[in-house]
């Protein structure tokens, strides 16, 4: 569990590097590009999440099989080989992607966005720049999940933090110092990604083992096509599901709105941050005790994993949702962006933070390569809410859209975990749901809620910052107390520094 460990603190050193930059220069953009710009950009992290369902399950597959394959003596050269065919693969769809995405940006531009301030031209221009970079980006998913597959966290956090660097702190210099045009924006964007993209191929065939030159063999694949397949029809059911609201929005709201449901988007997936690093940390290690059939060992480190998750998570959504409006102030220094924002941020929030509930549930599924109930859950879920979401935005706005949000992720938590359950670790839902979510939740939630209706009323900026961040430490603090795995934990390092000699 100390690798496991390991690789949990370089994923979460990466992440939270990255979303402190990401924080950090929204502001900056909205400052200098305006708030109609800034729904551009927030346009482009949906088409990113929506051209990605193009991944097709392969790169969650490559993670499974590198990790796989690192326990595996003398499969370095069948390890080389997968790499290199589903590599001509992805570059073969990348290539298409951005071609069909360039030819589209004229008819997108002209009819489906609402620009009020921003001429058609530049739009226009925006788009077919954002069709390189997707194109740039696509095939970025397969090398990071080998990367994550052969157990490299540390080098691939490394390059994702550089990247970030590059991506947010040079573009708001960029904007800053040569021109604040979204089209320079855009342009950056692509540069970055492409330096991104060299570096984590790079990274990914130095760290394989062997050296026999790889070559392209489909047989390969045959064998782990049903899983891949399974994985890609989820995926695909899954971003329309969670980027349906964005595409609506996009649609029947002007470019600024769509700029502050954007603003609130950042805001709520911040929490990813959190459960990213303990998914990518967790998955390679449940793959590589099914494969081992380590039954007991596996329920041991699933119930760690989720506690862990409910203790990061739970306390800091309660958090962003009990003072929602005083944080979108605090970020952006805009009364309007926080009332306008605001309130979407809290119930984005609270559907973000049940879909990070999941994540380790899903992780544990792929592992047993079992994927056939998540495709069946998001079906349903498109199926019914899907109608709902476009209803909900007609009639509500930015906060019915959220709202669909979360009512997508309560079905997630209440339905597919107790049937997952029938059948992977059986009998052990009601365990994941009191010790792993309700004990942390609980007290997080006497905490933050006192502390909410505890606040006066026109405290300073600085004195609400330090009140905010006092209560997420709380909040987490108490939630650790009620996790059963932490408790454990803290009582051997109580032991340990009572009777050193006895550990």
């Amino acid at each position: 569990m100390s690798r496991v460990r390991e690789h949990v603190i370089a994923n979460f050193s990466g992440q939270a590097w990255t979303a402190l930059l990401g924080l950090l220069v929204v502001p900056v953009y909205i400052r200098l590009l305006g708030i109609e710009a800034y729904g551009l950009i927030g346009l482009y992290a949906t088409t990113q999440m929506i051209i990605s369902v193009l991944d097709l399950g392969l790169s969650p597959m490559l993670n499974r099989e590198l990790a796989r394959y690192s326990s595996t003596a003398g499969s370095e050269d069948e390890a080389r080989d997968l790499v290199r065919t589903m590599e001509a693969g992805y570059w073969a769809i990348g290539i298409l992607v951005m071609t069909l995405f360039f030819l589209a940006a004229r008819v997108l531009a002209s009819d489906w966005i609402r620009s009020e301030g921003l001429p058609e031209a530049t739009v226009l221009r925006c788009l077919q720049i954002m069709a390189l970079a997707t194109g740039i980006q696509w095939p970025l998913s397969m090398y990071q999940g080998g990367l994550m597959g052969l157990q490299r966290p540390g080098l691939l956090q490394a390059i994702t933090a550089g990247a970030a660097t590059l991506k947010t702190a040079g573009a708001a210099l960029i904007l800053w110092k040569v021109s604040a045009s979204v089209t320079v924006f855009f342009a950056w964007q692509a540069f970055a990604t492409a330096v991104q993209l060299a570096a984590t191929t790079s990274a990914l065939w130095l760290s394989l083992p062997g050296s026999r030159r790889p070559r392209v063999d489909t047989e390969l694949l045959r064998s782990r096509w049903r899983f891949a397949a399974g994985i890609g029809a989820t995926t695909a059911v899954t971003l329309l599901l969670t980027q349906l609201d964005k595409i609506v929005l996009s649609k029947l709201v002007s470019l600024p709105l769509f700029g502050f449901y954007a603003l609130a988007g950042t805001m709520a997936d911040a929490l990813y941050k959190l459960v990213t690093p303990i998914h990518a940390s967790f998955f390679p290690q449940f793959s590589i005790l099914v494969a081992r059939g380590d039954h007991r060992g596996l329920v041991h480190v699933y119930h760690r994993s989720c506690q862990l998750v409910s203790v990061l998570l739970l306390p800091t959504a309660l958090v962003i949702i009990a003072f929602s409006h005083e944080l979108v102030a605090l970020w952006t220094g805009s009364a309007d962006a926080a009332g306008v924002a605001g309130p979407v941020v809290a119930i984005l929030t609270a559907g973000t933070a049940l879909n990070g509930l999941m994540s380790l549930p899903y992780a544990l599924q792929l592992a047993h390569g079992w994927v056939r109930l998540s495709f069946l859950a998001n079906l349903t879920g498109l199926i019914v809410l899907g109608p709902s979401v476009v209803w909900l935005v007609v009639n509500y706005g930015l906060s019915g859209a959220a709202f669909g949000w979360v009512l997508l992720n309560l079905g997630y938590v209440l339905i597919e975990v107790p049937i997952m359950h029938r059948r992977i670790l059986r009998g052990e839902w009601h365990r994941w749901l009191w010790s792993d979510v309700m004990m942390p939740l609980l007290p997080a939630l006497l905490v933050v809620a006192s502390s909410r209706l505890l606040l006066p009323p026109g405290l300073s900026a600085l004195y609400q910052a330090a009140v905010i961040v006092s209560v997420t430490v709380g909040g987490i603090a108490s939630a650790a107390l009620g996790a059963s795995e932490a408790r454990a934990f803290l009582r051997r390092r109580i032991k340990c520094g009572l009777h050193p000699k006895a550990v």
